[in-house]
């Protein structure tokens, strides 16, 4: 049996992802909130201090909004921001290598910044930066 690599079209995976989030604040919030319990979760496994706090921030203004979702855990380095928001529907939580993480088949937290007009992720993790 031929085996080989199926390519998706980017017009595919912008459809995806505005069918998973269907412009609903709540559920991009949900799977960032998620994203950041991971974090705390893999804290946790790896007996470190951890304090738990997500910090959410909502402003409605007419029909547009602005939120932010803040945490304290492990933030993430330019490679960890590479490797997990540049391969849509990878394993990219740790769920597969046993961590806790509830993961959403590699697509949460792109679903939720990929949907928005002006997604972004700020990040800090050893000092460093990223935005």
């Amino acid at each position: 049996m031929e085996t080989g690599i199926l390519q998706v079209d980017p017009r595919h995976t912008m459809r995806r992802i505005k069918t998973a989030i269907q412009g609903n604040v709540i559920r991009a919030i949900v799977e960032l909130i998620t994203n950041c319990d991971d974090s705390y979760r893999r804290m946790e496994d790896e007996n470190k201090s951890v304090d738990e706090m997500i910090e959410i921030l909502y402003q409605k203004d007419s029909y547009s909004g602005l939120f932010a979702i803040r945490d304290y855990a492990a933030g993430m380095s330019i490679d960890d921001v590479r490797d997990g928001l540049t391969r849509y529907g990878a394993a990219t939580s740790g769920m597969q290598e046993g961590k806790s993480a509830r993961g959403y088949f590699g697509q949460g937290a792109k679903d939720a910044l990929a949907s928005m007009i002006d997604g972004k992720i700020c990040t800090f993790k050893n000092n460093e930066f990223v935005e």
